[in-house]
């Protein structure tokens, strides 16, 4: 048991160092590749994007203007087939500007992997460290992770082991105080 513990202290220790502090506001940077944009729709061309305003002016619709089809969700610009291409997303058919839909989800804000209008998932989250942190302290937040989960299991087999001769209520206290802190770390970086 004593060793178990000396683990958990000495990974809380490098935790403690390697993490920002709680009371600091932390920017973030997407770790790896931008996501391709080929995989979650298409541009639309100029007679398509054409036809599709006609039929929205015909129709007389309130607030046509506004429409997704009209003007792009993010910078509220019209579409221009040189300059802000119209791009159709697959998995709700909202049009976007291609710039602006490459540029929002390749952003580190919390909703980037959804749809701007309609906020459907476009795509998984990109992996993301805090800005000041290196790729060798993501590396040994990695490890310390890992070495966490060997320890939790370590202890939950001696509480195992142990749970007819110390009671179950200061079993789960301990227990339960461990995996709240390590998962706020988690949740923090």
């Amino acid at each position: 048991m004593g060793l178990l513990r000396w683990d958990t202290v000495r990974i809380l220790i490098e935790y403690d160092a390697l993490l920002p502090s709680i009371n600091e506001a932390v920017d973030y940077v997407n770790v790896g590749p931008d996501h391709d944009l080929v995989t979650l729709g298409h541009p639309i061309l100029q007679p398509h994007l054409e036809t599709l305003q006609a039929a929205l002016r015909e129709a007389q619709l309130a607030n046509v203007d506004r429409d997704h089809r009209m003007r792009c969700a993010i910078c509220l610009d019209g579409y221009d087939i040189e300059d802000h291409l119209p791009f159709q997303l697959s998995a709700c058919n909202h049009l976007i500007g291609q710039g602006c839909i490459a540029s929002w989800l390749n952003s580190t804000h919390e909703q980037a992997t959804t749809c701007p209008h309609c906020r459907a998932v476009l795509c998984a989250r990109r992996p993301r460290r805090p800005a000041g942190q290196t790729e060798a302290q993501t590396r040994r937040m990695d490890e310390l992770d890992a070495r966490h989960q060997r320890v939790q299991r370590g202890f939950g087999a001696l509480f195992h082991l142990t749970e007819e001769t110390q009671g179950r209520h200061e079993k789960r206290n301990l227990v339960e105080v461990i995996t709240c802190f390590f998962k706020r770390l988690r949740e923090g970086r």
